[in-house]
C-alpha cells in the first residue's frame, strides 16, 4: 500500500461530495447567505461581499484631466528649457535636468538660429555638461545661413539608482545668433 502524501486538508477538499464540504474541509466558516460563489476577471463578483484593499497599489491606468503623473510615479514628466547664443570658440552649451532613481526615457532638441552656411549643429543627451553622449545620444542637422537648423537627439533610455544630472549639450561649427533648448525625461518604470 502506498502512502497519501497529501495534506490532510488536500484529502478532505478532494474527499468532500459538496461545495459546502470542500469549503468546511478548508476552514472556510459560515454556510448560504453571504457566500461568494464566483468571481471572474475584470473582478465581478456574484453572491456574498468581497472587500479587496488597493491602498499601496497604483493605478495602470491613465489619467483623464489633463494633470501630470506625481513625482516618482510612471509617466513622470520633467522638462527644462534654456535660451541664449552659442560662440563656437567657446565650444559647447547645455541645458540640465536633474533625474531621481529609476528607468527613464530622456530627449532633447534645439533650435539654431543665424549659423554659418556649411556649417553644422549638434545636440546629445550626456551626463557631462562638456561633452557629447554615447553612441546613439546625438542629433545632428547642417545650418543653412537663412533658414533656422532644428535638432533633436534620439530617445535614450537611462535606468540610474542614485539621482543624476543628464545636460543636453549643445555644439555648432560656427557662431549662432541665439539657440532654444529643451531636455525632456519620462519615467518608464
Amino acid at each position: 500500500m502506498t502512502e497519501d502524501l497529501r495534506p490532510p486538508y488536500r484529502i478532505q477538499f478532494d474527499n468532500a461530495r459538496d461545495p459546502y464540504t470542500a469549503r468546511n474541509a478548508l476552514g472556510i466558516a459560515g454556510t448560504g447567505a453571504g457566500l461568494i460563489t464566483s468571481v471572474t476577471s475584470p473582478l465581478s463578483v456574484t453572491g456574498g461581499n468581497l472587500t479587496i484593499d488597493l491602498s499601496g497599489y497604483q493605478s495602470l491606468a491613465g489619467v483623464t484631466d489633463g494633470s501630470n503623473a506625481a513625482a516618482g510615479v510612471i509617466g513622470e514628466y520633467l522638462e527644462y528649457s534654456g535660451s541664449g547664443p552659442i560662440a563656437a570658440s567657446t565650444g559647447t552649451a547645455y541645458v540640465a535636468l536633474t533625474l531621481t532613481p529609476g528607468d527613464w526615457d530622456v530627449w532633447a532638441a534645439a533650435v539654431f538660429v543665424g549659423g554659418t552656411a556649411s556649417a553644422r549643429a549638434f545636440i546629445s543627451v550626456s551626463t557631462n555638461a562638456a561633452a557629447f553622449g554615447p553612441t546613439g545620444s546625438t542629433g545632428m542637422v547642417p545650418i543653412s545661413g537663412s533658414t533656422d537648423a532644428y535638432v533633436a537627439t534620439p530617445l535614450v533610455r537611462v535606468s540610474i539608482s542614485a539621482s543624476t544630472v543628464y545636460y543636453g549639450v549643445l555644439l555648432s561649427d560656427s557662431n549662432v545668433s541665439s539657440v532654444a533648448s529643451k531636455i525632456c525625461a519620462r519615467r518608464r518604470r
